[in-house]
């Protein structure tokens, strides 16, 4: 089999995405989820072993680079009940001796760790780098390697005159080894089938890249070795060879498509999303350990550090069946939607709607939070095509669905806001309660052409948000909305029901005169609504002041933030880059009311902040994540801490008092104990808490921690300090257990040197 992975870092969720997006387009964007870069750790001691000198945690795995130039292969484990299942395997060059491993390319991030109560075991400040150098490996032949999310890249500098057929590389932990007819190197494993890609072999002459026709050789002897065969190439310009391991997280030896994720109180994640492998893992016990048809839905559930798969189903029928949304009640049980074609997709006694009623249903479906049993189950649509694409849960466990319906039975109820089916495609909102026996409320909303719902969510009161995308002039808008008219070929719509969907309190257009898509929806406190999407409409609507007031090119991603009543468009920007293809996909509000977005772009001119994790384009489609302030005025900067007005290093004597700036981007007070200031010193670490009445330093203090607003300035005598330097350290603890440990994310660091 071949393993493939989910590459979770984010809730990135495909709920929004439609029949409207090719499946080579959905496939894209989930291959360019897994390339974000992962930096390279300077082993210090934290990891046992003397031979480890950098590894980086990939979602494939763990590589490790020894002393001596190996490459071993972590690949990761699942548990079953039974035994703990894992695999190794180690490269090695053949005919070279190495000892000149080192870093390059340092990056911004840092790594401490806070593992047990001894702190002269404590590991601080630890160097992270893009780039591992083994230096000169064979005759003018040097290797360096990069980490990404799902792999690893090895890139051979071949010089003039160097004969790139010198290289021989050994893997060991092999059942065996081929060349598979696409050109990819396949490691049979313990595991399954691990692949390395086809090899890339190019040269940069005059600034421009020119292809190397390249492939895998396999030699006989000793056993398990592979080299590399190049056309014809250059041979005064350097040739770089760079192939990758493949390597994967969760899959099976077919197609899995993974569409949304949630979180339980824990931190252990929840997936879903489709697979079409009938080996795709499952665990013992779950409530469906074989594969049903063509493509299954499937559930997974790991652990916060997505290192143990601890529950994973398959739930389906002999047709095809699609995930696409999932969400979490208070009591950890998991719910989905989606569409199947499966008249067997498996229902539950007494649910809402026992019978498969056309060509596809929607499906809502509730399991335990150990993904052993099948609590509730039902079918709901008419006779044609129905597909559930969003799902919500209000405070009362009642679910609401949001996706597209083709034909007019589709269940209405006796109260709701539209009972007549309008067009081609409509909008559909229903309400079961949390059992799924009882269809609450159900409603069309549309107008004579298609229309799309894709994302839902509900504020405070239970009213219930939609946003999606319509063809249709005569879709409702309310009066005094923002945009009551229809601006072109397909427009974003925002509609706002009661919680009974009885009512349309409030609708809207929003777009301009060419494609316009919402994808998802959020909410703020003060109940404004915040959509994302993209937008191909040089005349889509800007705000005044707004962080890019311009379109850039072919496909914009766009946000906007519209007040409740959605009669007031409050902000909104363009973001992207020269290219066609710049779309936001998601979107999600922090407690201050920062707005982060994320989708996926080719455009190599996408704007990156100063400083940010990876400020370069890599090729291609590259995933984006960006941050804006609540008014869409500017990407907005990560927080940060000054020392008495200084990004330091600063110089204070015993007389002294340690100003400490700490400034946020938010508007207000982060209601949450997660942020935290430590100071690590020669005598040890000391923690600095902040009640709104005191300042102190507690040397080895670990909670509870101390809240923010916006700006705090935090004061401390440095009276009775020991001289010496101290690093301090901002962060937050991404946990939010009071442990200031490995979870922990650090924003900013300053250095103080306090003299006697």
């Amino acid at each position: 089999m071949v393993l493939t992975f989910f590459f979770i870092l984010f809730s990135f969720t495909y709920s929004a995405i439609g029949t409207v997006v090719k499946e080579k387009d959905k496939r894209e964007i989930l291959n360019k989820v897994y390339t974000l870069k992962i930096p390279f750790i300077e082993n210090k001691g934290q990891i046992k072993g003397e031979s480890v000198k950098y590894y980086a945690k990939t979602l494939g795995g763990t590589v490790f680079v020894t002393k001596d130039g190996k490459l071993v292969y972590s690949l990761p484990k699942f548990e079953t009940k039974e035994k703990v299942k894992g695999w190794v395997i180690k490269e090695s060059l053949v005919g070279t001796s190495i000892s000149n491993v080192k870093g390059e390319e340092e990056a911004v991030t840092k790594v401490s760790y806070f593992k047990g109560k001894d702190p002269s075991k404590w590991k601080r400040g630890i160097s992270t780098y893009n780039l591992v150098s083994l230096g000169e490996v064979y005759k003018k032949i040097e290797l360096k390697l990069k980490a990404y999310g799902k792999n690893v890249e090895k890139l051979f500098y071949v010089k003039a005159g160097a004969n790139p057929e010198s290289i021989k590389i050994k893997i060991e932990g092999a059942k065996s080894l081929r060349v598979n007819e696409n050109g990819e190197l396949e490691v049979e494993t313990g595991l399954g089938v691990v692949k390395f890609t086809k090899p890339v072999a190019y040269q940069e002459i005059n600034g421009k890249r020119v292809e190397v026709a390249a492939a895998y050789t396999l030699l006989s002897n000793p056993q398990y070795v592979y080299g590399f065969k190049v056309g014809s190439y250059d041979k005064k310009e350097t040739l770089i060879i760079d192939p990758l391991l493949a390597s994967t997280f969760i899959g099976g030896s077919s197609d899995d498509y993974g569409y949304s994720i949630a979180l339980d109180g824990g931190g252990n994640v929840y997936i879903t999303g489709y697979t079409y492998s009938s080996d795709y893992p499952k665990t013992p016990g779950a409530y469906d350990e074989s594969h049903n048809g063509e493509r299954d839905v499937f559930v997974s559930r790991l652990n916060s550090s997505l290192s143990s798969l601890l529950a994973s189903t398959f739930i389906g029928g002999s047709s095809d069946d699609y995930g696409y949304s999932i969400a979490l009640d208070g009591g950890g049980n998991v719910y989905i939607t989606g569409y199947t074609y499966s008249s067997d997709y498996p229902k539950t006694p007494g649910a809402y709607d026992e019978s498969h009623n056309g060509e596809r249903d929607v499906f809502v479906s509730k399991l335990n939070s150990s993904l052993s049993s099948l609590l509730a189950s039902t079918f709901i649509g008419g006779s044609s095509y129905d597909s559930g694409y969003s799902i919500a849960l209000d405070r009362d466990g009642n679910v609401y669905i949001t996706g597209s319906t083709e034909f007019s039975d589709y269940p209405t109820t006796s109260y709701a806001y539209d009972k007549s089916h309008n067009g081609h495609y409509d909008v559909f909102v229903s309400k079961l309660n949390s059992s799924l026996s009882s269809l609450l409320a159900s409603t069309f909303i549309g107008g004579s052409s298609d229309d799309y719902g894709y994302s839902i969510a509900l504020d405070g009161g239970g009213n219930v948000y939609i946003t999606g995308y319509t063809y249709s002039s005569d879709y409702p808008p309310t009066p005094g909305a923002y945009d009551e008219s229809h601006n072109g070929e397909r427009d974003v719509f925002v509609s706002r029901l009661n919680s009974s969907l009885s009512s349309l309190l409030a609708s809207t257009f929003i777009g301009g005169s060419s494609w316009d898509c919402g994808y998802s929806i959020a909410l703020d406190g003060g109940g404004n609504v915040y959509v994302t999407g993209y937008t191909y409409s040089s005349d889509y609507p800007p705000t005044p002041g707004a962080y890019d007031e311009s379109h850039n090119g072919g496909g914009d991603v766009f946000v906007s933030k519209l007040n409740s009543s959605l009669s007031s468009l409050l902000a909104s920007t363009f973001i992207g880059g020269s290219s066609d293809d710049d779309y936001g996909y998601s979107i999600a509000l922090d407690g201050g009311g920062n707005v982060y977005v994320t989708g996926y772009t080719y455009s190599s001119d996408y704007p990156p902040t100063p400083g940010a994790y990876d400020e370069s384009h890599n090729g291609h489609y590259d995933i984006f994540v960006s941050k804006f302030d609540s008014d869409l005025s500017a990407a907005a900067p990560l927080p940060d801490i000054k020392a008495n007005g200084s990004d330091g290093p600063i110089t204070l004597d015993q007389s002294d008092t340690i100003t400490i700036i700490v400034a946020l981007d938010n508007k207000g007070r982060t209601d949450n104990a997660d942020w935290w200031l430590a100071a690590d010193t020669p005598f040890g670490l000391f923690f600095f808490t902040f009640d709104g009445w005191t300042d102190a330093w507690v040397p080895g203090y670990q909670g509870p921690l101390f809240y923010l607003n916006s700006f705090e300035v935090l004061n401390m005598p440095v009276s009775g300090l020991p001289a010496g330097t101290y690093t301090l350290y901002f962060g937050v603890d991404t946990l939010m257990d009071g442990n200031v440990t490995w979870d922990s994310v650090y924003y900013d660091t300053v250095v103080v040197n306090i003299t006697e």
